[in-house]
């Protein structure tokens, strides 16, 4: 997994570092190739802002939340974040012309 964090007006600790990765490595479960995710992590007026952009296999998937708690605006973007890569995959069709290869054998 490829992760990047980028800190706007909030100073980039060791701990919110660390939450971050172990919570991306949750989406890691739905892919078998490599992930790129970006998050982006900013302190406003109306609260802490939480923004996560994961892309591999052709899927592009965005979320963001804000909340008074920078953790919970992290739980809020991986939930959000898991649901819409549910959503996707159960839209994936299996097509009758893409059939597995197995070497050796011939159905």
């Amino acid at each position: 997994m490829n992760l990047h964090i980028n800190f706007h007006q909030i100073d980039p600790t060791d701990a919110i570092k660390k939450v971050v990765e172990r919570k991306s490595n949750k989406l890691e479960k739905f892919f078998h190739n490599a992930i790129d995710t970006e998050w982006f992590l900013e302190a406003k007026k109306d609260g802490h802002h939480a923004r996560a952009v994961l892309s591999s296999q052709g899927y592009h998937i965005n979320a963001d939340a804000t909340t008074e708690d920078l953790y919970k605006a992290i739980d809020d973007v991986i939930h959000k974040m898991e649901t819409q890569i549910k959503k996707q995959k159960a839209k994936v069709k299996v097509h009758p012309n893409n059939k597995p290869e197995y070497f050796g054998e011939f159905l």
